[in-house]
């Protein structure tokens, strides 16, 4: 058992920040003794571990906390996923610094990519892989398929937003089964306005009306995938709608012929 005092020399963390991760259910000490003095053992260190892993990825505490008390919560899975994140980042980091040095030597070059398109490959294959049923069913509602997703955010892979983006599906992989409420609740959302849409458009309604559901389908998606800012990504789905012949199929057979092109259209007049 070590004390307060210890972790905070072992881990690099103040005793200050100890005793709010205490205050908020974070990480609790093993024991207290009589005089209040906190006690903390190996279990509670490998815990602290564990978030000073998830911290490097500027994950939220409650997010943190979440991740980290789900039953289903796999140390060793997340481990593996953490140290893959880690040699990215030192990969990021190594290219910066070559980049300096390039530029101190007074050379022309430019470079701002974060991480590789290879590398973003592997990790959003690594989270899919990992992913529970009802989240990837979520997925292959919106976009007709796993395949089409991943074309969607792999075309967006080298924008700056990539890494906030993994870090949102790492949040999301990492919430607990008793959030599925939550995301049925979106998916059914976005099937009655995908229904709407289509009918709108199929009978020639009004522009505005188009408008208001495409709206309100951006809002639902801004707050599925806890993004402020979903453009990019929905334009892009709206153009595989029509240009994937199984995406295509998908949205008529459920939704009737001619749905994916109206709700495409829908979509593209939103944002024009």
């Amino acid at each position: 058992m070590k004390t307060v005092k210890e972790v905070s020399e072992i881990s690099g963390i103040s005793v200050r920040t100890l005793h709010y991760y205490d205050k908020i259910n974070l990480l609790k000490p093993t024991a207290y003794s009589v005089s209040g003095y906190r006690y903390y053992d190996e279990e509670a260190l490998a815990k602290l571990q564990q978030i000073l892993f998830f911290k490097e990825f500027d994950l939220p505490l409650k997010k943190i906390k979440i991740i980290i008390e789900n039953p289903s919560f796999d140390k060793e899975a997340a481990l593996i996923k953490q140290k893959r994140l880690l040699q990215m980042k030192k990969h990021r980091l190594g290219n910066l610094i070559r980049l300096i040095d390039d530029v101190m030597k007074g050379e022309n070059t430019m470079s701002f990519k974060e991480f590789s398109q290879l590398e973003i490959e592997q990790l959003f294959q690594e989270l899919i892989t990992d992913m529970r049923e009802e989240q990837l069913q979520a997925l292959t509602d919106q976009f007709g398929g796993i395949e089409a997703y991943r074309q969607v955010y792999m075309n967006h892979a080298g924008e700056s937003k990539a890494q906030q983006n993994f870090k949102k599906m790492i949040e999301w992989y990492g919430k607990p089964s008793e959030n599925n409420q939550l995301l049925n609740s979106y998916q059914r959302r976005i099937d009655e306005l995908f229904k709407r849409i289509a009918e709108h458009e199929r009978l020639g309604g009004d522009e505005l009306s188009a408008k208001r559901m495409i709206g309100e389908y951006e809002f639902v998606c801004r707050q599925l995938y806890q993004a402020v800012d979903v453009k990019a990504l929905l334009c892009k789905q709206a153009e595989l709608f029509v240009k994937d012949k199984e995406m295509l199929s998908v949205l008529d057979q459920r939704y009737g012929k001619g749905s994916a092109l109206a709700i495409s259209h829908a979509i593209m007049n939103f944002y024009s």
